[in-house]
Formats: structure tokens, sequence, C-alpha cells
């Protein structure tokens, strides 16, 4: 199984369970070949008023704990709201041509 990337831009997971759930039943975890297969991509803006950085910052905190930190990238952009920018739009593509095989 090919490695799977997943990017999350200016938002939250709102049931924290479903994540570890979803993810087993998804990648099939019972087959040690697929486990630690999916790589998490999640950004926001500091000055995001529709959801909050504490918001954003749970959300990072549950998706670690499932995925753990080594399949996790995370960044937070000073001063942008919820927009994206050429800053963040850089860090995708770089952590997409990680994942993503040619």
């Amino acid at each position: 199984m090919d490695t799977l990337g997943v990017v999350g831009l200016s938002g939250y997971l709102p049931k924290g369970p479903k994540i570890k759930r979803e993810r087993q039943g998804f990648l099939g975890i019972e087959d040690p070949s697929t486990k630690n297969k999916m790589k998490i991509f999640l950004a926001h803006g500091t000055k995001d008023m529709l959801v909050p950085m504490r918001i954003f910052r749970d959300t990072r905190k549950r998706v670690e704990k499932v995925v753990g930190s080594e399949d996790l990238e995370s960044h937070e952009y000073a001063g942008m709201g919820h927009v994206t920018s050429g800053e963040e739009l850089r860090d995708v593509c770089e952590f997409l041509e990680k994942v993503v095989p040619e």
C-alpha cells in the first residue's frame, strides 16, 4: 500500500474518537504492512477568526495522539486569518512532494 497524505487547512475535527476509528478502518490496521502509512499536514493562521487557535491546537493534539508525531506535520502562520498564503501553499506542496509517490 502506498503512503496516504491528508491535508487540513484552517479547520478542526469535532469528534476526536472518530479519527482513530476511521483511520483503522481505512488502513486495515490489523495488517502490519499498512501501519503508519498515513501522513497528515495541518496548518492554521494565528489570526483566524472563524476557527480559533485553541480549537486548532486541540485538534492537532488529538490527531498526534492517534497518528504519532512522526506522521504529523503542523504549521501555524503568524498574522494569517481564515485564508491561505503563498507560504502555506509552499509548505503544502513540499509535504505532498514527500508523501505522494511519483
